[in-house]
């Protein structure tokens, strides 16, 4: 299934429930488990509410939030997921790919945009589900200067579905996943996006 939907100013999200089998979603699940996971502090100060892994090509680095992620280069595994990614989904190329694991229903992450500069103007970022549903909210930047025009969207993202947001998302909405009122097992995210390489490397 594939549901696309315009969300207004130029923006624009698709939802494609299972992209992966179960078969082959579960035994990518399994294997990101036993990735070298790695609970960070957001400016060395606050823990941040999950876990989290990087992979990117040499010399392609991700800033946020005080964080530094540095691209050492893929493995032929995940080389081929990107390929089967582009080749499907028909899009540009992907160089990254940051991972987060939500181990509970007591870890999240906050509304944001993914508008560093290394990701360039209006980068299209793709979310691979695996595991546990857990539920994405988006907001709209300035929806409190237009009562009624826009309000918060919620979409839930199953085992082995993908989430792309394109257009100008990322320039006037937010998106976040917060903590679930009920209790969730572990779900793990991976989000590909083209980013720019590091040339103060």
């Amino acid at each position: 299934m594939k549901i696309v939907t315009d969300i207004g100013d130029n923006s624009k999200v698709t939802y494609i429930e299972n992209w992966l089998s179960d078969e082959e979603a579960t035994k990518l699940f399994n294997f990101c488990k036993g990735m070298e996971w790695r609970q960070e502090r957001y400016n060395a100060k606050v823990l941040v509410p999950r876990l989290t892994a990087f992979i990117a090509d040499v010399g392609v680095n991700y800033r946020y939030s005080g964080l530094l992620h540095k691209g050492e280069g893929f493995t032929i595994f995940w080389r081929e997921l990107l390929n089967k990614l582009d080749e499907d989904w028909k899009t540009r190329y992907h160089n990254s790919i940051l991972f987060n694991c939500y181990r509970n229903e007591n870890d999240s992450i906050g509304l944001h945009s993914d508008d560093e500069p290394e990701l360039g103007e209006n980068p299209q970022v793709i979310t691979l589900s695996l595991g546990e549903t857990r539920q994405l909210e988006m907001q709209h930047k300035t929806s409190r200067s237009f009562p009624g025009k826009f309000g918060n969207l919620y979409f839930d993202l199953a085992h082995g579905s993908l989430f792309i947001m394109e257009g100008e998302c990322q320039k006037h909405w937010k998106h976040g996943i917060k903590k679930a009122a009920s209790p969730k097992g572990m779900r793990i995210s991976l989000t590909f996006r083209m980013m720019k390489k590091d040339e103060t490397r």
